[in-house]
């Protein structure tokens, strides 16, 4: 059982900003070694950038920080850990 919110601001036609937030509730389960899911909270932020005119037209510049509280948990059915805070940046280009 879990729970999923996103809160996001769009500035503008050129920035976008997130905010997600996951809940998951401590279960009891038939599968695995353990016999129970334990509860985690996960953040995680986005922000999203994209030029709208010049050279740059139509180039988009993400920029994501995972896990922003570097929580300690293993997902359902998962084999091992999740990753820690991590951050992630992409370009891209339309055209």
């Amino acid at each position: 059982d879990s729970i999923r919110a996103t809160l996001g601001q769009r500035i503008g036609e050129q920035l976008d900003l997130s905010a997600e937030v996951l809940q998951t509730f401590e279960r009891d389960l038939d599968v695995g070694t353990s016999g129970e899911d334990e509860d985690f909270t996960v953040v995680n932020l986005r922000a999203t950038y994209t030029a709208g005119e010049g050279a740059f037209e139509g180039t988009q510049v993400r920029f994501g920080l995972e896990n922003a509280f570097n929580e300690d948990y293993t997902p359902l059915l998962a084999t091992r850990p999740a990753v820690g805070r991590n951050l992630k940046l992409t370009v891209s280009r339309l055209f």
